[in-house]
This record gives C-alpha cells, structure tokens and sequence, in this order.
C-alpha cells in the first residue's frame, strides 16, 4: 500500500473489537483527562500521510493531525531515514539547561535545533529561544519574561474564548470552557476582553468596541481601559497581552481585521508587549509559517509547540531575564529523539514552503464546507485560514454525532469550541486525500 492510492478500508465496524478491548483496559487505569473514540493505531502496520492503520486492520484518514502535533502526517520518509540512523544510546534525555550533547553522524543536535527555530523567526528578529516540554510551559515562561521585564503592576490581558494550557498560570488565561479551569485558584491581575472574530464588523457587538460615557468617543476596551484622563490602569501597569492569532481550542475563530490593526496600535502606543500563542496555528499551519504574519503584528514573543515536538518560548534577547534561573527546565532542550523530529519537521516545512500548500488546499477545502454549509440546516457556518479550518453546527448535540458519524466511516475529526469541529490535515495533503475525506463528511453529515 502507498499514500498515493490509498484509501479508508474498513474491515470491521468502527471500534474493532481489539480496539474496544484495549481502550476498557486503559480507561481501567488512566485518570479521567478528555473524552474520545476508541481509536488504537497499530504502530508496526502500514501508516503514511493521512492515512493510518489500526489494531483491527482498519485503514482510516486522520484529520485531527494529533490536534496540530502531527503535521507531516505519518511515517514521513525524512523523518523515520533519521530516526534509524539513532545509535543504541542511553540516556535518551539529558539535562538540557544544565549540559550539551552533539552527534557525530550529522543528525540534528538540540543546538541545531534551537538555530532552526531562530532562523524560523528571522522576520521577526529574534535572537533567543528557551524550549521546554510543552505548549503550557511555554506559555508560562512567556508570562514569566514579561512580568521580570516590566516589573509594574503585572496586569495580564487575555481575551474570551482564549486556551493556553493546562499548568496553573497558562490556565489562569483561558477562557474557554468552565471544566478547564473551575476552582483552581488564578493568577491575579488578569483582565479579560472579548476577541473580535472575523465574520464580525468593525464596531461590532461582542464588546470590543465602546463608546466612552467621558467623552462620547468610540473606541476599543483596551484605549478606554488605558489612555491618560480616561483609563483606570497605566499602561506601565500592562505586563502583556496574550493572544492567539486564530483562536484554538475556543472555536478556531480567526480575528476580525481592524481588531488586529487596533491591537498593534495599541502595542506601538503604548509600549505593551504581545505575547503570539502560536502552539496550534503556527508552523504553516494558516498558509504562512506564523499565523501572526496575517496580522501585521510584530510579536514581542512568540509560543510554539505541538507541530515543533517541544515547547519553545522565542524572542528578541532584551525580553528574557538576564539573571540565572529565573526560567529553567530539567528537559528543557534535552529529548534527543523530539530535537530530531521538530528540526526535521521544521526544516521540510521551511524548505518545500508547506506553508504555501497549505493555502492552496485549504482555499480549496473551505470552499467545499462553506457549499456544505449552505446546503445542510445542522450548519450554521464554515471558516477557517489555511488548512485550520472548522464548521460550526447549530447544536453540540448535533456536532459530536456527526464526529461519530466520521468515525464509523474511517475519517478522524475532532471538536473545538461548544459546537464547532476541526480539521486539520497534514500540511502537504493532496485534492485527491481533500476529497476522499470530503465525501465521508458529506455522507455523515447526511446521515444527521
């Protein structure tokens, strides 16, 4: 079998008994986390793209993308030449604040690693990058340089429908859903305004836009919270504005345009930096390698992880501490296996411009949901930027049968926001895979 003429090929309905059967042992000790179908891939069968192979033979399309983390699909040939040229070696993790490691067969060090990332950045001038475990840690190391840098008030700005992480900190800035963040305790100081979302006007009524009762003037939350004679904070006070670029787990919402202009107006005024959570929409993802590119914004940080195997908090040198210890990580930099992967995937992105591919098909497959849309009454809408797309149902009830709907006909979706479900495709999918997965969505969508 190879990815240019595979398809889904189901041999038993949709969870196979072994899959069943192994979920029920796993749920037996896993703690309660999220909610998902009984999918059990066969890591020694056929895989490529796309397209994989579970524990009952069954061919599927996984278009969840392991939620961004897998942007090259399965089994990329780049990827798995490298990881044979790995030496029996022991550790395979190491201290990486703390030590250095090198090859001497030309495999990609953690330092090369961090290069790439820089270079990755060039159009931003970054210098530094600090990589940890994750996307929360990222985030929270972010936090962490901008409130060291501004040493104020330490206000934090987030916005509604936001997801940053799970961590403590991180998840004192979501605003997504209430079982991610109900009685923990927060960070304090942290304002919360609304995101203004594409299909919205300029000044429109989700809460951005005011009028100022002083002075009768419309302008933004963020104007009337921060100018002279007006505002109830010192823009000094602000230690960061923390924002996604194309919203994630809050519904795949991409920004409305004057939102954005208003947002880097307000970062060039009034010297407040912008932190570009870019854990799930970055790395060609949105049809340029950052989505904050779409926005005119130069971030003063930028978050990564998922698509980069790793977490990376990355910037100009001037926002990091200059003092010892005040970020660090035992793994920071130091998984051998995840420094090949991410600079790997990171170099075929940079190197075939995935990110190009991306708006090509995606144009194309947003095209085919907002037909979809038009013609079926579950859906209220499709939007999306390059191949991190979504459709919104009008009930939630209605988008999780549909997932189980996609499921039983061997394609691989994933829900966001309340009522909304995601695609996300490896970046160089083809029109032929785009279709294949078209038609089991127009059949499942049918079928409710």
């Amino acid at each position: 079998m190879n990815r240019d003429t595979a398809d889904i090929s189901l041999k038993t309905q949709m969870p196979g008994t072994k899959a069943e059967a192994l979920v029920a042992r796993d749920k037996k000790i896993q703690a309660k986390a999220t909610d998902c179908y009984a999918f059990v891939r066969a890591l020694d069968d056929w895989a490529e793209g796309p397209f994989c192979t579970d524990v009952d033979g069954n061919v599927l399309m996984d278009f969840t993308g392991q939620i961004g983390c897998n942007p090259l699909g399965y089994n990329h040939p780049e990827i798995t030449l490298a990881l044979e040229k790995m030496a029996h070696i022991s550790p395979i993790k190491f201290a990486g604040t703390d030590f250095y490691t090198e090859w001497q067969n030309g495999l990609p060090s953690p330092t090369d690693f961090k290069e790439k990332i820089i270079e990755a950045t060039a159009m931003f001038g970054y210098e530094k990058v600090f990589l940890s475990n994750s996307g929360a840690e990222a985030v929270e190391n972010a936090l962490k340089c901008c409130y060291a840098k501004r040493g104020k008030g330490g206000i934090g700005i987030n916005f509604k429908g936001a997801f940053h992480g799970r961590t403590l900190g991180a998840l004192s800035m979501n605003y997504s859903k209430r079982n991610h963040k109900k009685g923990y305790p927060m960070i304090p100081n942290v304002v919360t305004i609304p995101y203004c979302g594409e299909e919205e006007k300029s000044y429109c009524n989700c809460g951005f836009w005011v009028t100022d009762k002083k002075t009768g003037e419309e302008m933004s939350v963020l104007e009337q919270m921060l100018r002279k004679g007006v505002g109830v904070h010192d823009p000094e006070e602000i230690a960061y504005i923390l924002f996604e670029p194309v919203q994630g787990e809050g519904g795949y919402i991409v920004p409305n345009e004057h939102f954005v202009a208003e947002l880097k107006r307000i970062q060039q005024t009034y010297g407040i930096p912008i932190i570009a959570d870019e854990v799930q929409s970055g790395l060609g993802r949105t049809g340029k390698l950052w989505a904050i590119e779409h926005t005119g914004i130069v971030p003063d940080l930028i978050t990564s992880a998922k698509a980069l195997q790793v977490g990376a908090t990355i910037g100009k040198a001037g926002i990091f501490p200059t003092e010892a210890a005040r970020i660090s990580s035992t793994w920071g930099g130091g998984d051998i296996i995840n420094s090949i992967i991410g600079y790997k995937t990171l170099d075929m992105i940079m190197r075939y411009k995935l990110w190009e591919n991306a708006e090509k098909m995606g144009n194309y497959f947003l095209g085919q949901l907002s037909k979809m849309a038009s013609t079926y009454n579950c859906l209220e809408s499709a939007r999306g930027r390059g191949l991190m797309d979504a459709i919104e149902f009008g009930k939630q009830a209605d988008r999780d049968k549909f997932e189980s709907e996609c499921f039983k006909r061997g394609l691989m979706v994933i829900g966001c926001g309340y009522k909304a479900l995601r695609f996300l495709p490896p970046l160089d999918v083809t029109r032929r895979e785009l279709d294949i997965a078209l038609n089991v969505i127009d059949d499942a969508l049918r079928a409710i």
